[in-house]
């Protein structure tokens, strides 16, 4: 988000919260009554599709104000975006997969770690699956199609529903 987009949301938290702000001593039950009457109303929230903003968020913008001053109403951006797992570990992860498809996720992340090749606490097991996921290695693409014999399951919970039928008259004898 670039900063002009940020200064503008900023602008419009604070012309929600700027009746209660720039006043002083109001009794706690006026503030309320204040957000909620700021909540009712229909307004252009920029680069929003919404047109109201909630109680709750209203609370929220009033306390990060008066916390952290206008700086605090800018929207907050995602750090974690920056901190991805390199490309190699998953690529040394999918190899031993392919080497062996019966190895768990687990025990994949624990043979990188043991030989050094990744270091410890980097990948974590969703991750890892993902990733297979994503590149057709999970065990649901690796299986084979014609079995003599398959326990049934679903692949989505309630994908399936099997219901029993009994006529009236087998129930009453």
């Amino acid at each position: 988000m670039e900063e002009q987009q940020a200064v503008e949301i900023a602008n419009f938290r604070y012309r929600l919260i700027a009746p209660i702000v720039s006043r002083q001593n109001l009794p706690p039950g006026q503030i309320q009554a204040m957000i909620t009457e700021a909540a009712q109303k229909t307004y252009a929230i920029p680069y929003s599709n919404r047109t109201k903003v909630s109680i709750r968020s209203i609370e929220r913008y009033l306390q990060d104000y008066r916390t952290g001053g206008f700086e605090a109403l800018k929207p907050k951006t995602r750090s974690g975006r920056k901190s991805r797992i390199p490309e190699e570990y998953l690529k040394l992860a999918a190899v031993l997969k392919k080497e062996s498809p019966r190895r768990s996720c687990e025990q994949i992340i624990k043979t990188l770690e043991l030989s050094g090749k990744v270091p410890a606490g980097i990948l974590k097991r969703s991750t890892v699956y993902d990733y297979f996921e994503k590149h057709e290695l999970t065990r649901r693409y690796t299986k084979k199609e014609n079995k003599a014999y398959q326990r049934y399951s679903a692949r989505y919970r309630n994908q399936r529903w099997i219901g029993v039928m009994r006529s009236y008259r087998s129930l009453s004898q």
